[in-house]
């Protein structure tokens, strides 16, 4: 027998004239892989090893094998020596990323007005901006709230000295630059259990916050708005106010430069209240009488 006859009888045991035929209960997508794969032979003939006879070794389909010289590497599923790990990694891989990309959209719960927060890592902490587009965030970063306007209240610090003096339930007033036509009504909500460095001004000096709820909000109130909050604390009627900056102190004595005549006169007084704002004089001054804002012994000195 010749060689054409040896290889017509190799056909006919390994390599029938048959047709590709698609599997019905695959879809369209694996039908068109398997076509290729198997119809055409595109990998089958390298990928799968051969039996002795030269034919493909079904048993091992896409198992490895060698094509003239060179190394074709397994296909199949096997987690040992094929791509079936490798395929798991990247499926998972694949599935952290679309996860990741589906969660950089954030859907608010309910309608309402968006605040960007501060980026505290902008470079600079004393004065820290608005987050903006470009900035680069941390996990578990706080970009921006949803406040819920229906139920706004004013935040505010309070110094050390007048901490003993204030008490939830004290009420209060809110004014707001935005609406001068109106005074807000309130009381202290909250106070801060500890004091807190504010580092906006130098030396720091040590805080309390605290939490204003308003009584009789208004429609056009709205989060970020300036307000100067002030709470009753006591009612003192007929007493003698100085600015702070009128009082001096030496060796634990409290006194006063009384102008008149063009001259300054060193006078002790006894203090009565006192806060940020004013000086209550209990005794050692008049009503009407002038005094000197400033040190006038410091300037003669100059």
């Amino acid at each position: 027998m010749d060689q054409r006859g040896l290889m017509a009888l190799w056909g006919m045991f390994y390599n029938p004239k048959e047709r590709f035929q698609p599997v019905a209960e695959k879809s369209p997508t694996w039908n068109r892989g398997a076509y290729l794969v198997e119809g055409l032979g595109h990998c089958g003939d390298c990928h799968t090893p051969r039996t002795m006879l030269q034919a493909l070794d079904n048993r091992k389909k896409f198992a490895g094998g060698m094509a003239e010289g060179w190394r074709a590497y397994n296909l199949s599923s096997d987690k040992e020596s094929g791509i079936g790990t490798k395929r798991t990694k990247s499926e998972f891989d694949l599935d952290k990323a679309n996860r990741q990309l589906n969660s950089l959209t954030v859907s608010a719960p309910s309608d309402g007005i968006v605040t960007v927060l501060r980026n505290w890592r902008s470079g600079n902490w004393m004065n820290p901006q608005d987050f903006k587009e470009g900035d680069r965030v941390w996990a578990g970063a706080s970009i921006a709230e949803l406040p819920d306007i229906s139920s706004m209240f004013g935040s505010a610090r309070v110094d050390e000295v007048e901490r003993g003096r204030m008490a939830i339930g004290q009420a209060g007033t809110i004014r707001v630059e935005a609406l001068p036509d109106r005074e807000l009504k309130g009381h202290v909500d909250k106070i801060s259990a500890l004091a807190k460095a504010d580092f906006t001004t130098w030396p720091p000096p040590r805080n309390f916050d605290l939490t204003m709820a308003i009584d009789d909000p208004d429609d056009r109130l709205r989060p970020g708005m300036t307000a100067t909050i002030r709470v009753s604390v006591e009612t003192l009627s007929n007493v003698l106010l100085v600015p702070p900056q009128a009082m001096f102190s030496d060796g634990g004595e409290d006194f006063v430069y009384v102008v008149q005549h063009g001259r300054a006169e060193h006078r002790r007084v006894e203090i009565d209240r006192r806060n940020a704002d004013h000086v209550v004089i209990k005794s050692g001054l008049q009503e009407g009488e002038s005094v000197a804002l400033k040190d006038p012994t410091l300037e003669g000195r100059r």
